[in-house]
């Protein structure tokens, strides 16, 4: 038992002389002065290091709840996914309220007011500088028939207003490229049929600012058009390797428009004892199985014709597509956003203005007015920041979190005869 006090006592001793190596002491002096220049030194150094772990714990907390949002934009070149990035900072500042409306609405939930159109409760509609943004620093192919184009001149003319406060109706209601083939870098040209397609090409020259490099770099988006009018087109085009390569390859967005040919130009696209429902199904399906990950997809659905009331073709389509799309969200976590396409329901909106004195008319019983179009922009912007909101954590994470799950309607699709 003394050998194990004396033991403890040497060790206490070394202790004490190791520690006060290490803390050391200031000048000759009583063990009184010794003592209080130990205690300070001990002091300053547990101090320091608990200031350092509380601003390293803040740090911690800052970046898990403020994650960055610094925009990073595209060049033609090397087109790119939201399922990658945050594309959504040039429309919106971080505002949870907002984010949450636009997670929990979607593009069938607009109403109208005369020909007026109102967003649902909580979300923002989309200044003309916000689209400018958000849509010049992206590599976009409109597909579809005239009200495609039409669409397509609508948002160019709003990117290139001279006075993005003061947009006059006759500088964005016109129709200049009707039956107008651009082309002239040949982007798609047809080898197995020789020809071009009917197509506009715009090249928009963009200055990126770099805060990592600080400086300003100018690069170049794609902003084109391709006329197809049928369903079954689809199918086609993504079943085409080589097509299908060239699309991911100079853009990063395809926003699809079609569907009134099938009802008023049915013997362009009918095939073999199949309905234009149908049609849509199966290229519906075809794009969702061969889409690749970098090339994000808005289908847009179908308005209608003012003289054809009582014909559901369009209805019908309409009704296939948002059954697929609702298919897919019940699918998958991420729904359809796993196969990073989504469904602007601008067809069901339009219903209530397409007939008699209700009919926001156009230049055609096929085309609407400006109001229509502008609707379409907004219903698009809407559903790709939902889906970029809706992506976001996944790919921040690597997990699923509740972030991503979206909130989504019970609802099913009625067919009419």
């Amino acid at each position: 038992m003394q050998d194990i006090q004396v033991s403890l006592c040497v060790s206490r001793t070394r202790l004490k002389k190791v520690f006060q190596r290490c803390i050391g002491s200031i000048g000759p002096g009583g063990p009184t002065q010794k003592r209080k220049a130990m205690n300070t030194k001990t002091l300053f150094f547990v101090t320091s290091i608990g200031l350092l772990l509380i601003f390293n714990h803040f740090l911690y907390y800052y970046s898990l709840f403020h994650p960055n949002t610094t925009t990073h934009y595209h060049s033609k070149s090397r087109p790119s996914s939201p399922l990658q990035e945050d594309d959504h900072s040039p429309l919106l500042p971080h505002d949870d309220y907002v984010y949450e409306r636009i997670l929990n609405t979607n593009s069938s939930d607009y109403i109208w007011v005369g020909n007026h159109w109102t967003p649902p409760p909580g979300v923002p509609t989309f200044t003309p500088r916000q689209l400018k943004e958000y849509y010049s620093r992206r590599n976009i192919l409109v597909l579809g028939d005239s009200t495609s184009r039409r669409l397509y001149t609508t948002l160019y003319k709003v990117m290139h207003a001279a006075d993005l406060e003061d947009i006059v109706i006759t500088d964005i209601d016109g129709d200049p490229w009707k039956r107008v083939k651009f082309c002239e870098e040949f982007r798609y040209y047809d080898k197995k049929r020789g020809m071009e397609y009917h197509c506009l090409n715009h090249t928009h020259i963009t200055e990126i600012q770099d805060v990592n490099r600080n400086e300003t770099m100018v690069e170049r988006f794609n902003f084109d058009y391709i006329f197809s009018s049928c369903y079954n087109g689809l199918e086609t085009k993504w079943k085409d390797e080589a097509s299908l390569t060239k699309l991911s390859k100079d853009y990063d967005l395809i926003i699809i428009g079609m569907g009134i040919w099938e009802q008023t130009r049915s013997w362009d696209c009918r095939s073999a004892n199949t309905t234009a429902g149908e049609r849509l199904q199966t290229s519906l399906e075809a794009m969702a199985r061969t889409n690749p990950p970098g090339l994000q997809l808005v289908f847009r659905n179908c308005g209608f014709d003012s003289e054809l009331e009582s014909d559901n073709v369009i209805r019908n389509a309409n009704a296939v597509a948002g059954q697929f799309f609702h298919d897919l969200d019940q699918k998958w976590e991420l729904g359809r956003y796993e196969r990073n396409m989504t469904l602007v329901d601008w067809g069901v909106g339009m219903e209530n203005r397409s007939y008699g004195n209700n009919r926001i008319v156009g230049d055609s019983t096929a085309h609407y007015g400006l109001e229509a179009r502008l609707l379409a922009i907004q219903q698009i912007t809407h559903e790709l920041l939902k889906s970029d909101l809706s992506t976001r954590d996944v790919i921040k994470n690597g997990i699923r979190s509740r972030h991503a799950v979206v909130q989504r309607k019970r609802f099913r699709y009625s067919y009419q005869n």
